[in-house]
């Protein structure tokens, strides 16, 4: 089975994700923010990654900059998810 982590620091927003991909039978990992999210990768190697960009503790910038130093996640998908896009707030650092 397929292993996806879903970080978001909104409950609700990493419900709805895990509840459609379990639905499609995919095993989903949760974290509320970036430094969760770096840890989870490490400890169970995602095949996919679904990250917010703006969460606390570590932001998505910082956590994909983490694990990209990393070679075993180098080709690891990573999927940015942010609802910032939406409201006209996103920024890049």
């Amino acid at each position: 089975m397929k292993k996806i982590l879903v970080a978001d620091d909104k409950a609700s927003s990493r419900e709805l994700v895990r509840t459609v991909l379990e639905r499609c039978g995919y095993e989903v990992m949760e974290a509320a923010n970036g430094a969760e999210a770096v840890a989870l990768a490490r400890a169970n190697g995602p095949d996919l990654l679904l990250l917010d960009l703006h969460m606390p503790v570590l932001d998505g910038f910082g956590a994909i900059g983490q694990l990209r130093a990393e070679a075993r996640f180098a080709a690891t998908p990573i999927v940015a998810l942010t609802a910032s896009a939406m409201d006209g707030t996103a920024s890049t650092p």
